[in-house]
């Protein structure tokens, strides 16, 4: 097993898509996962499926925007099976628009989920990694927060993506000291719902027809990624296998940006 016995790892966004694909790989690997989304019965139903296959699961409905959620839900975890020792942020949404286009609610609800979202959790999970003496964590960030080539690219988007890049450096740097070792993955192109209806690709169970396919630059690769293969990429990194990787953004986007 890669993770030590019913380790806890608390996976954000973990209802669907790669965050439903971490979870099921942790899982697999021997993690206990605490899995967390904003839809409680999503987040149930990937739990469901990791104890149908002899895996340790609990889930939670949280807002990760939200303080005091995100409060309540790290003390349930906590107390659930011990230290969380593990985490993998990856709750985030998306926008479109350029600068002139873009609505303050919009900007304030990117920035809220995809930056306020990785600080607040990361603020209540780094005092019992200290105290357990170590972790690792891994934020997903996103190839946009270095490419502005796309039509569909938005300034929101890139910015809180950015952003969230320079905040897990600034963890890998501050709590080296204390064990914890933090890394971004920066995917490109993923086929899950949201990403499938804008490159015409859409994921399992998708009608075909349920959205006109937006032109993209593709990657040398030929194809988007599975969210298996992310997850692939952030079970690595959360284990003890990458001991002396920390501070890195992982750019996982089939050459995107040599293209």
């Amino acid at each position: 097993m890669e993770f030590e016995a019913a380790s806890p790892v608390l996976v954000t966004g973990a209802g669907n898509g790669i965050g439903r694909a971490v979870s099921l790989r942790l899982a697999a690997g021997g993690a206990a996962v605490i899995v967390t989304d904003l839809d409680g019965e999503a987040a149930e139903q990937v739990a469901h499926e990791i104890r149908t296959a002899g895996g340790d699961a609990v889930a939670y409905a949280c807002d990760t925007a939200d303080a005091d959620d995100v409060e309540r839900t790290l003390a349930q975890a906590a107390d659930w099976r011990g230290p969380i020792r593990g985490a993998c942020l990856n709750a985030g949404v998306g926008a479109t628009g350029d600068v002139h286009t873009t609505e303050l609610a919009t900007w304030d609800r990117v920035m809220g989920v995809n930056v306020d979202g990785p600080f607040l959790m990361l603020r209540g999970l780094l005092p019992g990694m200290m105290a357990a003496g170590g972790g690792s964590i891994v934020t997903v960030s996103s190839v946009g927060a270095f490419d502005n080539a796309h039509p569909t690219s938005s300034p929101a988007y890139g910015t809180s993506k950015a952003a969230v890049i320079q905040l897990t450096r600034h963890v890998a740097a501050r709590y080296a000291a204390h064990g914890i070792r933090a890394n971004a993955v920066c995917p490109g192109i993923v086929r899950t719902g949201f990403a499938g209806r804008r490159i015409g690709a859409p994921a399992a169970g998708t009608p075909a027809a349920a959205a006109p396919a937006t032109e993209l630059k593709q990657p040398p690769l030929g194809r988007p990624a599975e969210p298996e293969e992310l997850a692939e990429t952030i079970a690595f990194l959360l284990s003890s296998r990458a001991s002396y990787v920390t501070g890195h953004a992982l750019v996982v986007h089939g050459g995107l940006s040599i293209v």
